[in-house]
């Protein structure tokens, strides 16, 4: 009786030499040569298909765990079931104080709105731009607004408009493009149908204790 066919080996060429082993030991093909041209190919393309998905199964395997995977979406995905958030890119933070002088003004306060623009001076001849990310109100003393400790964030807000169909896909994913993001700035707005102007702040939250409607 002909021995099985090893299974152990999972390189190339040890699973071919095994394949012709296995072959020659069957009377169906005593006469044949296996270097030949036509079987030396036809055990190629069986020894490659095998250790390419002994390969597969075995990056999936180490994909599975967090202590073997490899790819950063791997990771991520296991450390959400812990409850941990990846770090992100982090905009870095200026803290300016900025004063407004009108004489004409006849207003009490003055906003300034999220999303308010700066430019820096030249650093190695390179302009930066800094935004505000939360509209910001002070009192008028005299004919000033004086706006202190105004922290302003380098970088550009950019917004996004996903719609939802809830009835076809409950569990839809919504993909930001921007791999640069300061995640610590995203702010989600949630509106019951595209042409409504009402909507609602979506907080992200560390305690199961915290999450209201």
């Amino acid at each position: 009786m002909a021995d099985r066919l090893r299974v152990t080996e999972l390189d190339f060429d040890t699973i071919k030499s095994n394949l012709k082993t296995f072959l020659n030991q069957q009377t169906e093909f005593t006469d044949y040569d296996f270097e030949g041209s036509g079987l030396s190919v036809l055990l190629d393309i069986l020894a490659y298909n095998t250790h390419y998905n002994a390969y597969y199964l075995n990056m999936v395997a180490n994909e599975s765990f967090m202590d073997t995977a490899l790819l950063r979406d791997s990771v991520v995905s296991h450390a959400k079931t812990l409850g941990y958030v990846p770090h992100s890119m982090r905009a870095p933070i200026s803290t300016i104080n900025f004063l407004v002088t009108s004489a004409t003004s006849t207003s009490a306060t003055l906003t300034i709105p999220s999303g308010y623009s700066f430019l820096s001076n030249q650093i190695d001849s390179k302009v930066y731009n800094f935004v505000v990310l939360e509209d910001t109100t002070v009192t008028k003393a005299n004919s000033s607004y004086y706006f202190e400790n105004l922290d302003i964030y380098e970088g550009q807000l950019i917004t996004y408009n996903f719609t939802q169909n809830v009835t076809t896909n409950p569990k839809q994913i919504f993909t930001l493009q921007d791999t640069n993001i300061d995640t610590t700035t995203i702010k989600v707005r949630v509106s019951p149908s595209p042409a409504s102007t009402e909507s609602a702040v979506y907080n992200l939250v560390s305690d199961i204790l915290d999450i209201t409607s």
